[in-house]
Formats: structure tokens, sequence, C-alpha cells
């Protein structure tokens, strides 16, 4: 590690931030369930964070300027990064492909297998663009204030050149977030800031971690969905840092790949044991830890937002084999256990 940089406030701000991002995708994905014609639980939070990720990468020079690079990494890694996900959206992608025979499923109707697929197709290009589109909207509606430009260009009339030679307000390479390339921010921080951001990230995870134990006696989940959530969070940043670096791949982020398939198993494993044990109904704290593994911290561990980020940092022609390999991949991952389970099975009916 970077000895200037301040990792315990950023550790602490990636946990407190997934929290309160893993609280906001629980209001949104209940916000959705009152549409009765859109499939995807997620489309919502994905949106949300997807724009999140792209304002605040342009934010990304006025906070390191300003000794506040903890509070860019706890709400892209942290809050964008929980709040959205793959692991999810992936498995309700898979769900046409298999026929997962859930209520949900089972309430469209039909079994033919032209309308699976063309379902299947209609998923990926409503969510993968209706989350570029998010991206694209932050990005755009702070790239040009001049409150968050970087003081080393923003008084000059010329724009920064990047790596390839283009405008750095070109569509692509937009982001400069830095663990998504496996490097590390070295701005030395000050400690009376450091001091500040411990002390509010301390902060937010008390709350977030008191807000559900009011709510103990009725529903264990959602304890449980806050404390899984942060080191999903964590562990997809730290496969960020280690595997997301240029050395490994200049065209493909291996870090967000491992962390998006490493979900999707677990999240696939945890349905298939939940399922096979009457989702435990009866038994409060395991279908409560089992709800906060899936939830929270394979909802943190997976993400949408920085993968979308990552698509408009790679050569556009480059674009598609990263997120088909990463799309399909995961999708072959849910369609392999969950279509093994059935087969063998012989499951007619799942509870979720």
């Amino acid at each position: 590690m970077v000895s200037g940089k301040d990792n315990v406030a950023i550790i602490l701000g990636i946990s407190s931030m997934a929290q309160v991002g893993c609280l906001f995708r629980l209001v949104l994905v209940s916000l959705l369930s009152a549409d009765a014609h859109q499939m995807s639980s997620v489309l919502y939070a994905n949106f949300v964070g997807c724009f999140a990720i792209g304002a605040i990468s342009q934010m990304k020079d006025y906070l390191d300027e300003h000794h506040m690079s903890p509070v860019f990494f706890g709400i892209n890694a942290g809050f964008c990064g929980a709040l959205t996900t793959f692991s999810t959206w992936i498995f309700e992608v898979a769900r046409w492909c298999i026929w997962w025979p859930n209520p949900a499923m089972q309430a469209v109707g039909g079994d033919w297998w032209g309308q699976r697929a063309i379902s299947a197709i209609s998923a990926v290009l409503v969510e993968l663009g209706v989350s570029c589109l998010g991206f694209q909207l932050g990005s755009s509606l702070l790239k040009d204030f001049s409150g968050f430009s970087s003081k080393s260009w923003a008084a000059g009339s010329q724009l920064p050149i990047d790596s390839t030679g283009g405008s750095a307000r070109s569509l692509r390479h937009m982001t400069t977030c830095k663990y998504m390339h496996g490097q590390e921010a070295d701005d030395v921080q000050e400690e009376a800031v450091q001091l500040k951001q411990r002390v509010g990230f301390t902060a937010v995870l008390c709350l977030c971690l008191t807000l559900p134990l009011l709510q103990i006696s009725a529903d264990t989940s959602l304890l449980f969905i806050m404390i899984f959530a942060p080191p999903g969070a964590l562990l997809r940043y730290y496969l960020g840092v280690w595997l997301n670096s240029p050395r490994m791949s200049k065209d493909f982020r291996w870090g967000t790949f491992a962390a998006n398939i490493l979900a999707c198993v677990l999240f696939a494993s945890i349905t298939i044991l939940n399922d096979s044990h009457g989702c435990f109904k009866g038994h409060l704290w395991t279908a409560g830890v089992l709800k906060g593994i899936g939830f929270g911290f394979c909802g943190s561990l997976s993400t949408m937002s920085t993968l979308v980020a990552q698509l408009y940092e790679i050569p556009l022609l480059k674009t598609p084999p990263y997120f088909l390999v990463s799309c399909f991949s995961c999708l072959a991952v849910y369609v392999v256990f969950l279509g093994s389970y059935l087969a063998l099975g012989g499951v007619d009916f799942v509870c979720a």
C-alpha cells in the first residue's frame, strides 16, 4: 500500500457507504415491485448507481485536491458498488433461459422457447441501455461544471489530453477511478481531515447497524444485510486493486470480472440451498443470514456501476468482448447450477 494513503478512512468509507447503498437498493427494489410488467427488480438501483458513479468520477480531481480521496472511494466503491448489482440482474436474466419456476415467472405464463429467448435478450438490452444512460447523464451533468474542475487545468483554455491523445471530455476515457486500474491514490492526507473522515464514516456505520436492530424482533434479514454488505464491497475493491492493473490486461478488467462471477457462483449456491430447505420458513435467523449473504454480500460484491464505467474506459472496439464475456460467463454459471438443480431434483415449483 502507498504510505501517503489513508487506508483506514478508505476502508471505513467503503464499509459505511456500502451499507447506505444496500439500504437504498432495498428501497428501490420495493418500489419497482409495483410495476407488473418489468421483470428486473434492480433496474432503478442500477440506473441510479450508474448515474452516481458517472457524477462522482467527474469530481475526483476536486476531491483529491481537497484531501478527500476517502470520500471518493467511499461513494464510488462503497455506495455505487453496493447500490448496483450484477449478480441479481444476471440471475433474473437466467430465469428466462431455464424457466425458473418461482411465482414471478409462473405469473407470466407460457413456456415457449422463443418467448423466453426474446425476453432474455430484451432484459439484457434494457438493463445495459438504462445503466449506460445513467452513467452518461451523471458524467455529462458535472463534466462542464467548473466548481469540480481540477485546478491544474481549470484556469487554462485547453482541455487535458488523455493517454490515447484524445480530449478528456470525449465519450471514451471519461473516468479517472484509479482503483479500477489497480492503481492507488498517492495524495498525502492531512491528519485533521483524516480524523474527521474516520469519525464521520464510523458514525454512518453505527447508524446503519442501529436501524435494523430496532426491527430485529420482526425481521432479522435487514440486520444481516447491513453486516454482510461491507465485506462484499471491500472484497470487490481489493480485487480491483489487485487484478484490474494494466499489467494484467489493458482491455479486460479481471478484478471486476472475478468479483462478478464469484458473486454469481455464491448467489446460485445460496438460491439452491434456500429452495431445497423450503426457504427456511420457521427458521428466522437462518433465513436472515442467507438473505444477508445474498442481498448484502453478493449484491455488494458484484457491481453494475463499475462495469459500465469501465466500458467507457477501454477502447471502443474492445468494449463488446469485455461485456459479452462478463455477461455470458455469469449467465452460464446460473444456467449450469440452477438448471442442474431443476433437472436432477425434478422440481416444478420453487419458493423464491
